[in-house]
């Protein structure tokens, strides 16, 4: 268990450390694009140019708007389906009512904040959304057991694909105002990149020394 906690604080240690590293690097690539805005605009809008490449993931991601039918499989065998989750659902709430996983999560997940509310709040919540969802399902598996014609007729009902190309497709297209503000505005947010980078330098380097 010792073992087990002190793992997690290496954990926790190498997340902090990565992300402050981000955050630095980060920072001085601020003061960076700051100053190329400031005394050499045309050339970060050449910059720009060349690294302001679109890569759409419409192509990639065709593949998941064509609807798979796999119930044909899990009716075919639908006791042996049936069974298999009803086992799944009766351990998960015998462990629910027999282990309290909330706490001893919270110990191994978070060492030094397992009192604070917001962490068990949220563990407590993980914990009953997924006792609730088990618990939702036990109908369907013992009504796939002995009736799966029925459930068969009301799946009918709920499975239904909507596809979201055509919501997502303004994010497809590029849209340059932003950097053509940036450029018409140079100086103006030049300085801001500069401020804001310094700023973040000094909060990392200010919550370093505290931790």
């Amino acid at each position: 268990m010792i073992e087990m906690i002190n793992n997690s604080t290496l954990l926790q240690e190498i997340i902090f450390d990565s992300m402050k590293l981000f955050f630095i690097i980060g920072a001085i690539s601020g003061v960076i694009i700051g100053l190329f805005l400031i005394y050499k605009p045309d050339s970060f809008k050449k910059w720009n140019q060349k690294l302001n490449h679109w890569y759409s993931s419409r192509k990639t991601l065709k593949p998941l708007e064509i609807m798979h039918e796999t119930d044909s499989h899990v009716y075919k065998h639908n006791k042996y389906w049936g069974g298999a989750m009803l086992i799944g659902s009766g351990l998960f709430l015998y462990h629910y009512f027999t282990w309290q996983f909330p706490e001893t999560a919270l110990k191994l997940l978070f060492p030094n904040q397992a009192e604070s509310f917001v962490a068990e709040a949220t563990m407590s919540s993980i914990w009953m959304f997924l006792a609730v969802f088990i618990l939702m399902g036990i109908p369907v598996w013992v009504l796939l057991i002995i009736n799966p014609d029925l459930l068969k007729r009301v799946s009918k009902l709920f499975n239904h694909w909507y596809s979201t190309r055509l919501a997502l497709l303004p994010l497809v297209k590029m849209h340059h105002e932003f950097d053509k503000m940036v450029v018409k505005n140079n100086r103006v947010f030049g300085i801001l990149f500069i401020f804001g980078s310094i700023y973040i330098l000094y909060t990392v380097m200010y919550y370093n020394k505290l931790f």
